[in-house]
């Protein structure tokens, strides 16, 4: 008998794994559920930036990976979710780069920074590298599920309420009321994978929810910009020239947010960390970033994103905790999670 697949979350990672299932084939029904209309978490907020760069050899196996399939997949569109973009890694005064961390060549380059060329230190240094670009995430999520209409079932504003096991299965209750049984789940419930009633399922791998920043710089930027790349600052400038400005995203230090408490928008505290890290780099640049967003995600202690039954013969796989990069990763992770929702637990563990 097939399978009955549910995966719960209809973001980047939770479609990505109903795409990965539908091609894969073998389940007899795919159904995905998600709380909101549409992505309204991490994926709603990210800046779809795909960079060849991993700080430890798990996360660059799954760029690799996944900068094929979403090359692929981008090769194929219609709708312009992607764009390609030139790239530019940078060193501030005394930093060093480690060029093993990037999956693709550095070469050196000269400081010819466009937009923003005026405002770095002069003793900064430039390498370029190949292999990024940006991607507008929710009209992705989008074409995915109009691409799956015909052999998936999404299901919007089902916010699940319990999740447990029965039997050879899983059942999944909602807040309407509706129960759904699955053979086998995926749960991709990002930065609510703390909350109830995921907690208690996935509490054993220590996953922590972190805040999210990124702020729009009031500088021009056009289409020849690079995106800029600051790996010892976990930072990188992105040009948004439709917008009129550059997006910012810096690494926060705010840990064990929640999702629910972030709607109030930016604070001052945030603004002023990032342009402390701005102005590492640019003196006198981080007065330029007055506005923004935030949210969140879900981090791993390992610094990698966890594909994993909850336990070794169980039918829920945990999908997430992508520390940030959700986008970035999503294909490869979607086709670890789908792999393990094929197979027989009681025989691969026997």
């Amino acid at each position: 008998m097939t399978p009955r697949l549910l995966v719960i979350g209809g973001g980047i990672l939770g479609m990505m794994s109903a795409s990965a299932a539908a091609k894969a084939g073998g389940f007899s029904e795919i159904i995905v559920t998600e709380q909101a209309l549409g992505p309204s978490g991490a994926s709603h907020y990210s800046g779809g930036v795909h960079f060849p760069y991993g700080r430890q050899d798990r996360t660059r196996s799954l760029t690799r990976k996944s900068a094929v399939a979403l090359a692929a997949m981008a090769g194929s569109a219609v709708s312009g979710w992607c764009r390609p973009l030139a790239m530019r890694v940078v060193a501030g005064p005394g930093e060093a780069i480690d060029p093993a961390q990037f999956t693709g060549p550095l070469d050196p380059a000269e400081p010819d920074m466009g937009s923003l060329a005026p405002s770095f230190c002069d003793d900064t240094r430039f390498w370029s590298i190949a292999g990024a670009h940006v991607a507008d995430v929710p009209a992705l999520i989008a074409q995915l599920q109009l691409e799956l209409v015909a052999r998936i079932r999404v299901a919007h504003g089902l916010r699940c309420v319990r999740l447990r096991e029965r039997g050879d299965g899983a059942e999944a209750e909602f807040a309407t009321g509706e129960i759904i049984s699955a053979d086998v789940v995926i749960l991709a419930a990002g930065p609510w994978i703390v909350e109830a009633p995921f907690l208690e399922l996935t509490e054993a791998f220590s996953i922590r929810i972190k805040k999210v920043v990124a702020l729009h710089l009031d500088r021009t930027s056009t289409l020849d910009d690079a995106l800029i790349f600051m790996p010892r600052a976990e930072a990188f400038l992105l040009p948004q020239p439709a917008a009129g400005r550059w997006l910012f995203s810096y690494t926060s230090t705010d840990w064990d947010v929640r999702p629910e408490t972030l709607a109030c928008g930016l604070s001052r505290a945030d603004l002023e960390a990032g342009r402390a890290v701005l102005e590492r780099f640019c003196p006198g640049l981080g007065r330029d970033l007055t506005s923004g967003r935030v949210f969140c995600d879900a981090y791993s202690p390992s610094g990698a994103p966890v594909v994993a039954r909850l336990a070794a013969q169980s039918c829920i796989i945990l999908a997430g905790a992508a520390n940030g990069s959700g986008y970035r990763f999503s294909p490869q992770i979607a086709r670890e999670a789908v792999a393990l929702a094929a197979e027989n637990p009681t025989a691969s563990t026997a």
